[in-house]
């Protein structure tokens, strides 16, 4: 994540918080003036006003979108919001996979390794098994990180 942001704030010119979606269309649709619609042939006039933000005087200000469906049509004009999206899955991924399950590991000292254990439910209405504390069953096969210019990883869970 830290080479991606690297490269990142490298095609920006500057730092910015790839967490902030204020910060991310400041960069994308003002400083390096890509079409906020993602298609190069549309007006910006299609954009209206968000309640995201208000301004000093309390006018609405106007926010720009940084959905995954922008960043994928964003991605052929300039290698930034490719690098965004990338970012994003890697972050997704720590937070919702990697983070919770190291909370659950625990020592096992008859085989001096440590273990995930998570809780079954046999006792469901549809007769399938469903596991909990941490669910086992909603962790990705596999996981390919690809950093294009850097190197490939693959991470296994």
């Amino acid at each position: 994540m830290e080479a991606l942001e690297e490269r990142a704030y490298q095609l920006a010119g500057h730092p910015f918080s790839l967490t902030s979606t204020d910060d991310v269309s400041q960069v994308l649709f003002v400083e390096l003036r890509l079409p906020p619609t993602g298609d190069p042939s549309a007006p910006v006039k299609t954009l209206g006003t968000t309640n995201r933000g208000k301004s000093s005087r309390g006018r609405q200000k106007q926010s720009f979108s940084t959905s995954k469906d922008i960043l994928e049509k964003l991605k052929s004009l300039h290698p930034l919001p490719m690098l965004l999206l990338e970012w994003r899955r890697i972050s997704s991924a720590l937070t919702k996979v990697v983070f919770p399950l190291q909370k659950e590991k625990s020592y096992n000292a008859n085989l001096d390794m440590f273990r995930i254990y998570g809780k079954s439910d046999f006792q469901t209405s549809t007769g399938r098994v469903t596991m909990h504390e941490p669910n086992l069953q909603n962790i990705p096969k596999d996981f390919k990180i690809a950093m294009p210019g850097i190197y490939f990883i693959y991470l296994f869970i």
